[in-house]
Parts: C-alpha cells; sequence; structure tokens
C-alpha cells in the first residue's frame, strides 16, 4: 500500500496578508473604518469614511476625531467619554448625531474598539461608523404614527366617556320624564274622574232648574229675564259639550292602542250610523272608495272619520254636503282623504285649526268647542301619521288627506 504525503499549500507572506486587509477596507464605500491613536487622532482613512463625512484622507489625518461630532457634544466632553468606556470595556457602541465636512448633520451607528499590543498596552482604537439617517428616519415617522394612534385611542376613550355620560344624563332625563308623565297621567285621570261627576252634575242642575223655571211660571219673568234663563241654559249645554270632549280627547291620550288589521270600509260604515240624524237632517250624500284593510286601533279610526264626517256635515254652508271618503296607495303608505263641498278652510288657518280649543267662527253661528280637529290630529299621531288639509280640484270646500304608514301587525305592536 502506497502512502502518499500530502501537499500543504505555503503560508502567503505577511506583507501580502497586509495589503489585502487593505484592499478590503479601502473598498468598504458604506462603512467608516479608520483608526485613531491612544489620544483620539486620525492616523488612517478608508474610502467608505470619505464617502460618508466628504473628508479626504489627507484633510482628516492628523485631526482629533471629535471634529465630527455636534458642537454641543463637543461642549459636553462627549469625545472623551466615548474613548474612556471603549478604554475601560473594551468597546463603545452608540448611535447618535454626527458631522460632515459640510456642517450637515447625519444619524451615525458608531462601534469603537479598543486594540492592545501582545503585551496588553492601549496602541489605538479602530472606529466603525454607519450611515443610518433613513433607518432612523423611518423610525421616527413610525414613532409619530405611534404617537398619534396612541392619541387617537385615548381621544376615542375619552369621546366614549363623555357618550356613556350623556347617555346616563340623558336616561336620568328621561326617567325623570317618565315620572312626570306618570304622575300627570294620574292627575289627568282624577281629573277625568271630577269632569265626569263633580262638573257635570251642577251643570245638569243649573239646566233643570231654569228649564223649569221657564216652563211654569213664564208670565212672572220680563222676556228680558226669559232670554237670560235661555242664554244660561244654552251656556250649560256648551259646558257640558266641553267636558264631554275634553274626556274624549283625554280617553284617546291615554290610550295605548289596540292595533288589528281592519277594514276601513267597516269604519266609515260605522262612523255614519253614529251620525245618522246630522245625515238625515242635511241630506248628506256621503261616497267611499277603495279604502284599504291596514294595521290600525279600529275605534280610533271610526273616531276619526266621525269627526271628520261630523265636520264636514257642520261646516256644509247653504249646499247639500257631498263627502267623498278615497283611498290611495302611495309608497310604504296609505292616504286616506275626506273631502266635502263647505265653505273651506282659508290656507293661512290650515295648521291653526289643529290646536285645541282654536275656533274660526263664532259659536253662535256653528256649534263646537274646538276639539274635534285636536281629537283627529292626536289620533293621526299615535298612528305614527300625518294629517294635512288641500283644496279640492273643484276648487270648493276642504280635503282632509290623512296618510298612515302600511305596516304588519307585529310592527304596529312594537311602535304602539
Amino acid at each position: 500500500m502506497t502512502t502518499e504525503t500530502l501537499a500543504i499549500p505555503p503560508t502567503p507572506p505577511l506583507q501580502l496578508s497586509v495589503e489585502h486587509l487593505r484592499i478590503l477596507v479601502s473598498s468598504l464605500q458604506e462603512h467608516a473604518l479608520y483608526m485613531l491613536d491612544p489620544d483620539g487622532i486620525v492616523i488612517s482613512w478608508n474610502g467608505g469614511a470619505q464617502s460618508i463625512k466628504h473628508y479626504r484622507a489627507e484633510e482628516v489625518i492628523g485631526q482629533h476625531f471629535a471634529i465630527f461630532f455636534t458642537a454641543e457634544d463637543r461642549a459636553a466632553g462627549h469625545p472623551q467619554r466615548a474613548l474612556g468606556i471603549a478604554r475601560a470595556g473594551g468597546i463603545m457602541e452608540e448611535e447618535g448625531w454626527r458631522v460632515r465636512k459640510d456642517g450637515s448633520r447625519f444619524w451615525a451607528s458608531v462601534v469603537i474598539t479598543a486594540m492592545h499590543s501582545p503585551g496588553g498596552e492601549l496602541i489605538g482604537f479602530a472606529k466603525v461608523t454607519r450611515d443610518i439617517s433613513a433607518r432612523h428616519t423611518a423610525e421616527l415617522l413610525f414613532q409619530v404614527a405611534l404617537d398619534r394612534t396612541e392619541a387617537a385611542e385615548r381621544l376615542l376613550l375619552l369621546k366614549n366617556s363623555e357618550l356613556e355620560l350623556r347617555v346616563l344624563e340623558r336616561t336620568h332625563e328621561l326617567t325623570i320624564r317618565s315620572q312626570d308623565l306618570l304622575r300627570s297621567n294620574t292627575e289627568l285621570r282624577q281629573f277625568n274622574y271630577i269632569a265626569s261627576h263633580d262638573l257635570q252634575e251642577p251643570l245638569r242642575l243649573i239646566s233643570a232648574f231654569c228649564g223649569k223655571l221657564r216652563e211654569s211660571d213664564q208670565q212672572q219673568f220680563t222676556p228680558d229675564t226669559l232670554e237670560d234663563m235661555r242664554q244660561v241654559i244654552h251656556a250649560a249645554g256648551r259646558m257640558k259639550q266641553l267636558i264631554l270632549d275634553l274626556l274624549a280627547f283625554g280617553s284617546v291620550q291615554n290610550r295605548t292602542g289596540t292595533f288589528i288589521m281592519m277594514s276601513l270600509d267597516k269604519a266609515v260604515i260605522e262612523a255614519r250610523a253614529n251620525l245618522r240624524v246630522a245625515i238625515d237632517e242635511s241630506q248628506a250624500m256621503i261616497e267611499s272608495s277603495d279604502l284599504p284593510t291596514l294595521t290600525a286601533d279600529y275605534r280610533l279610526m271610526v273616531q276619526l272619520l266621525q269627526n271628520l264626517i261630523g265636520n264636514a256635515l257642520k261646516y256644509r254652508g247653504d249646499r247639500t254636503p257631498l263627502i267623498t271618503i278615497q283611498g290611495r296607495r302611495h309608497e310604504s303608505s296609505w292616504e286616506i282623504s275626506v273631502t266635502d263641498n263647505g265653505i273651506g278652510i282659508a290656507e293661512r288657518h290650515r295648521k291653526r285649526v289643529f290646536e285645541l280649543f282654536k275656533r274660526l267662527h263664532r259659536s253662535d253661528r256653528y256649534p263646537g268647542t274646538g276639539l274635534g280637529l285636536a281629537l283627529c290630529k292626536l289620533i293621526v299621531d299615535l298612528h305614527h301619521g300625518a294629517i294635512r288639509i288641500e283644496t279640492p280640484a273643484s276648487g270648493m270646500g276642504t280635503s282632509f288627506v290623512v296618510t298612515l304608514p302600511d305596516r304588519r301587525l307585529d310592527e304596529a305592536s312594537i311602535h304602539s
């Protein structure tokens, strides 16, 4: 068996290795690599150092490396402190502002390493500097964005806290209003009781007493006294009607609403039956068409139609009343119009007539208490609808147009 002797390559000369290292250091353009003597004097300079700091080698060799620091850092003794840290610990690393030849600043990553002889004596420092301004700017922008995000979060938390406080305050306010409403409803019920009992009874007695006096002892009274008695009886009758109307208004106002699928045709029939005497006396013609079946409170719909028809009968003027009740589909709602050929309502009064006790005519010409149309508006409001007055196409009379939402029974129960 033949044993081959492996060839061992010769060790390169020391001169060649140092030259290679010099070439390598000189070729690094993104790193400033240079040497300092133990006092901080620059003794070598590479191409990367010239590229970053803009000094040529002959301009900087022999200078103290403090020229690369800002005036503030030099005044604070930072260059000497950096060498002291490297001398004591072997290495110093930091990031901070450095200055180029033209005075412009850049953000640098710096490493200073202490160099020692084989015997341990400090012979100088190796210094590596990199320009990381782009990364530093990106970090600053990121920090700004982060700070803004945190500020936005704090603002959002503050707004949420304010909103929660406002909700609590609003809830408290609504609770107080609800309590006030319950108290008002209780007081209204007490008033209704008083009105239906304590107020009506004296009026009945006054009317009955005056009536008996007029019938039995007319010869004992002068015509003026008899007229006064008639006025008293008439006033008592008007007061009684006002009380009845107030009771009707209060009962509707306190009604929670019993919503069912109901036919308006049926409600019109019942309303006409309730007004049979007035219809017969005026010989009124009443026509209805295209009335829908919808979700509503049946009793309130009867009252609404009865009041509108009764209003047309009362303000008929000299004409034989012609009343038309018509339904029309309109998007997600129904429009119900009650049109007459009576004396009409001037446009300037069309909002006023829906207010409580607002009357446009003297009671001796057109009797009433001014609550009928206010009651109509209340009924429509309870159904989340609207009521308005228009002039008929004929130019005569009045057309009351009621808009009612077309909703399912479950929706009605939610809104009732």
